[in-house]
C-alpha cells in the first residue's frame, strides 16, 4: 500500500546502532525479514498507535528490525516519538497505509 504523503517522515531511533531511520524503512525491513505468508507483518506505525491506545502487550512483545544494522529491536527498548509526532505522521500517510500488512 502506498503512503498518501511519500515524503512524510517519523524518525525512529535504533538502540542497537544509534541511528534514526524513517518508520517506513523499519516497516519494510521487518516485513522483508519476518513475513512468512503474504501480508503478515503490521506497520510499525500501527504498533505505535496501539501503544498510544494503552496496549501494554504490544509494547512488551512487538518489535521491528532496524533498516541499517538489521537487529531486532523491541518497542519497549525504542525511544518513542511523541504522541503528537505519531499522530501527525499517521494523518499524512493515511489510514490505508497504517492498517496494511507486509
Amino acid at each position: 500500500m502506498i503512503r498518501q504523503d511519500k515524503s512524510a517522515e517519523l524518525m525512529i531511533y535504533c538502540s542497537s546502532c544509534g541511528n534514526s531511520y524513517n518508520e517506513y524503512n523499519w516497516t519494510l525491513e521487518t516485513g522483508a525479514m519476518y513475513s512468512k505468508n503474504k501480508n503478515t507483518v503490521p506497520t510499525l506505525l500501527d504498533l505505535l498507535i496501539q501503544c498510544l491506545a494503552g496496549d501494554k502487550e504490544v509494547l512488551q512483545t512487538a518489535f521491528a528490525v532496524c533498516p541499517s544494522c538489521h537487529e531486532k529491536v523491541f518497542l519497549r527498548n525504542m525511544r518513542m516519538p511523541t504522541e503528537e509526532e505519531i499522530r501527525a505522521y499517521a494523518e499524512k500517510v493515511g489510514q490505508d497505509y497504517r492498517i496494511n500488512r507486509y
